[in-house]
């Protein structure tokens, strides 16, 4: 009976995934000959992977929902330790009361039921939240304008602060970050 090529043993040395992390400094060496190329892709993607920053955020959506305002973000430890995100702020704009973070309920929980109506899950508060190195979060910040929305030009922007704890750091840390405040009426 002949072998087959692609028949390999379970556990052998040639169906284990390659480790291709000691390749990433060689990213800051081929960036520039790739960037060209593949436009400004391959540098947003360099900056990601060689980030100095300990905490990545990106703002995933911002939108009117009903006469509020949501801007969802998503949070990444990029450190090789945990680290407690101890709370996000509202810097701007100013809104009459400070709004609360929330954590979205997770669509893919099963919930157990005898029959009757499932029970709707609420949001849990958000923080502080421990994310071990690479894990990242996600959280719903929403707010009102209330009369300053016919004040408000198209494109303006708001700034959340970020409060976040290293374990291998004996000081807390504060990050910055600017987002758009978009309105479904582009007349406002």
């Amino acid at each position: 009976m002949e072998k087959e090529k692609d028949d390999l043993t379970v556990g052998s040395q040639a169906s284990q995934p390659t480790n291709v992390f000691h390749l990433l400094p060689l990213l800051s060496f081929l960036a520039p000959a790739f960037g060209s190329v593949a436009g400004q892709g391959t540098e947003a993607l360099l900056k990601h992977v060689q980030s100095p920053d300990a905490i990545f955020v990106q703002v995933l959506d911002s939108k009117q929902v009903g006469d509020k305002h949501q801007v969802q973000f998503k949070v990444t430890n990029q450190t090789l330790h945990g680290a407690y995100i101890e709370s996000a702020v509202l810097k701007e704009p100013e809104v009459g009361s400070t709004p609360t973070p929330t954590v979205p309920a997770d669509p893919h929980a099963e919930a157990m039921s005898f029959g009757e109506k499932p029970a709707t899950v609420a949001p849990q508060a958000a923080f502080p939240r421990l994310l071990s190195s690479g894990d990242a979060m996600r959280f719903d910040l929403e707010f009102t304008l209330g009369g300053q929305k016919g004040k408000k030009k198209p494109d303006s922007a708001g700034k959340l602060e970020l409060n976040f704890s290293r374990l291998d750091q004996s000081k807390a840390e504060k990050k910055t970050v600017t987002f758009l405040i978009r309105w479904n009426d582009p007349k406002i």
